[in-house]
């Protein structure tokens, strides 16, 4: 698997789902709830030549506004269900917190996924 094929199979999934996801830096004009599927890391620095296995790191960001807890938490599990229908996972990790960076309490969760391309 290529690393985007990758992307397209989340970005299918989650549409699927229903689930809203980009793949760039939220603005103020975006709709929450979002997901936000942001830069990775390649952890592979051997000099390996044609189909090689990459251990890749990626960051996905959930975001929401305006949600009580539980509704919070039950949006970042169908985020958790949707990914694993499409992405098998070698660790996965979640933290979430409130930002109030931006002057608005918003929900936010942070998947780190490792994967092997």
């Amino acid at each position: 698997m290529r690393l985007a094929d990758f992307y397209t199979n989340i970005k299918t999934q989650f549409i699927s789902d229903g689930i809203t996801v980009i793949f760039r830096q939220p603005t103020t004009d975006d709709t929450l709830p979002l997901v936000q599927i942001g830069v990775h890391t390649d952890s592979d620095v051997s000099t390996k030549f044609g189909p090689a296995l990459n251990e890749v790191e990626q960051q996905i960001d959930v975001w929401t506004e305006n949600v009580s807890v539980i509704e919070f938490e039950e949006y970042v599990r169908q985020v958790k269900l949707s990914l694993s229908k499409c992405v098998r996972w070698n660790s996965l990790t979640v933290q979430t917190m409130i930002d109030e960076s931006i002057g608005r309490d918003l929900r936010r969760a942070l998947f780190l996924m490792t994967i092997t391309i």
